[in-house]
This record gives C-alpha cells, sequence and structure tokens, in this order.
C-alpha cells in the first residue's frame, strides 16, 4: 500500500480543507483527448460494447462473465487514458493492461457494482448517489494501489466534501450516455471514453496520479 500511503496526505487535506471541483475544464480536456485519438478509442469500445451486448444475450452466464472483466477493461481505459494524457507512447494492447492488476480492480468493480445494484431496487435516484460516492474508487485502487476497503472509504469522503458540486459532474456524464441511447449506441464509441476520461482528469486534479505509475508493479499484497 505504499503507493497509497504517498496520497493519504493529499487525501487527507482533500478531506478536511476541501477542493475546486472544476467540471468544464475535465469535461474539456476529456473531450479534446477523445478527438484526437478517436479511432483507438472508437475501435476498442466497439469491441467493449459488442461483449456487453454479447453477455447481456447470454443471460446469468454471460452476467458472470461481465463481473469478472468490467473491472480489468474499466481499468484499462483508464491506463490508456493516462498514457495519452501524459504524451507516452500507447497502442492498442494498452487497452488490456488492466488484467495485469486483474484482482484489485475486479474486486473493487465486483463490490462498486454490487453496491450499486442494491440502490438500484429502490430505484435509480439512490442507485446514482452510491456511484456517484464510488466514483473514485477505481482510480484509487489503480493509480493509488489502494486496498478495496481504503478506496471505497477515500472515494466517500471526498466526494462526500464537494457532493453537489459532484453530481452536476456525474450528472452530465451520465446524460451524455443516455443521449447516446438515441444514436443507435453509435454515440457510446465518444461518450464511453470520454466518461473515463473526464473521470481520471478530475481524479487528476483533485487527488493527484503518480508519474511513474506504468513503471511500478502491482502490489498485491493487501490481498493475500
Amino acid at each position: 500500500m505504499s503507493s497509497y500511503n504517498s496520497t493519504s496526505s493529499r487525501i487527507n487535506n482533500r478531506i478536511n480543507d476541501g477542493y475546486q471541483v472544476r467540471s468544464s475544464l475535465y469535461l474539456g480536456k476529456a473531450m479534446d483527448l477523445v478527438k484526437q485519438n478517436l479511432g483507438i478509442f472508437a475501435s476498442f469500445t466497439l469491441i467493449y460494447v459488442a461483449f456487453l451486448v454479447a453477455v447481456w444475450r447470454m443471460g446469468e452466464i454471460g452476467s458472470g462473465f461481465n463481473v469478472i472483466l468490467s473491472g480489468p477493461i474499466s481499468a484499462g481505459y483508464y491506463l490508456t487514458i493516462h498514457r495519452m494524457a501524459n504524451a507516452k507512447p500507447f497502442g492498442f494492447e494498452n487497452f488490456f493492461d488492466g488484467f495485469r492488476i486483474f484482482l484489485p480492480v475486479m474486486t473493487i468493480s465486483l463490490i462498486s457494482g454490487l453496491l450499486t445494484s442494491i440502490g438500484a431496487m429502490f430505484y435509480i435516484f439512490p442507485a446514482f448517489i452510491i456511484a456517484l460516492f464510488l466514483l473514485f474508487a477505481m482510480p484509487l485502487t489503480i493509480f493509488a494501489q489502494a486496498d478495496f476497503m481504503t478506496a471505497l472509504k477515500s472515494s466517500f469522503m471526498i466526494v462526500r466534501k464537494q457532493f453537489l458540486e459532484i453530481a452536476k459532474f456525474g450528472l452530465f456524464i451520465l446524460l451524455i450516455n443516455l443521449a447516446a441511447v438515441f444514436t443507435f449506441g453509435i454515440g457510446f464509441l465518444f461518450t464511453l471514453p470520454m466518461s473515463f476520461a473526464a473521470i481520471y482528469y478530475a481524479y487528476d486534479d483533485i487527488i493527484g496520479v503518480q508519474d511513474n505509475i506504468e513503471e511500478e508493479k502491482p502490489n498485491l499484497h493487501h490481498f493475500r
């Protein structure tokens, strides 16, 4: 958990002193990044959406595949976006880098999905609220190598400090993805990677991403 320890003071400062949510900045930078790399984003997202459609048709078995793979796939987006944002070499294969840290990202995705599903049992609004509080759980797992309990707690505390502003940010992301539905799904090729990029930029601005994240080996000792 050494990587988390190195960012914990910044996290504590945000929790204690607050921070500014610059939604327009995050969304603008995300849009520019995706536009500049639309081909590679669209190609991978097309595969991902096709996978989601396939597992949906498979019923319960497909749901199991989705639970197992959604975490590493989401992590792959974040890790590739980090490379792009920092002008580091990247390729299509980097979208699969999340499988290098399979256990931590699968675990946080599973727990986050379970909590959000519980909220959905009480209608859409509770599910949205829970998803907001967990907004930074995956980035904390990837970039700070936080264990799942630390990631959940830290994300909750950070979001709670600026809940209304984070809610506006999250609502806009939700709306652009809902709008993609009316484009027969084609819009997801842009809105889905843009959503990941916007959250990445928000996380980087509020908490900060370590510059050497790609060179670090996954720290899995807290799962043993």
